[in-house]
């Protein structure tokens, strides 16, 4: 039983700590977009969305932002803006790690604005998930 308590406390620990990993090495964008995140969180949308912006600036490549940005967007019912980040999102990023929800959403929105190559290449990639 003690081995076991020191076990969960060590695993507790090392998730508590765990930083995500970003697509981008560089520290002081990835603060930016944690920042940005967090003003999300407090509702003050104008602040996060220029954060987030900022982070695309500086690393044009950042898919989490590009995602953030895309979320954030069709909440706002910007859809045209969203879009976009959602293309951009899907041509920067590794393609095989794009998840399987991600890819669903992506292939809805690229059928619906008639990028049916693209919409099909995500249903390809999401089926290479369902394969046992």
């Amino acid at each position: 039983m003690r081995w076991f308590s020191i076990f969960l406390l060590l695993f507790l620990s090392v998730q508590l700590y765990a930083q995500e990993v970003y697509s981008v090495d560089n520290p002081r964008v990835q603060k930016w977009y944690e920042s940005a995140g967090q003003l999300i969180k407090e509702r003050k949308f104008d602040e996060g969305i220029s954060l987030y912006q900022k982070c695309l600036a500086k690393e044009s490549t950042f898919v989490e932002a590009h995602w953030a940005l895309a979320s954030i967007f069709k909440n706002f019912g910007d859809l045209e803006i969203s879009f976009y980040h959602l293309d951009q999102y899907y041509s920067v990023a590794d393609k095989s790690g794009i998840s399987a929800q991600k890819l669903i959403i992506l292939a809805e929105q690229y059928f619906k604005q008639g990028f049916y190559v693209k919409a099909k290449a995500c249903i390809d990639q999401f089926q290479l998930y369902q394969m046992p």
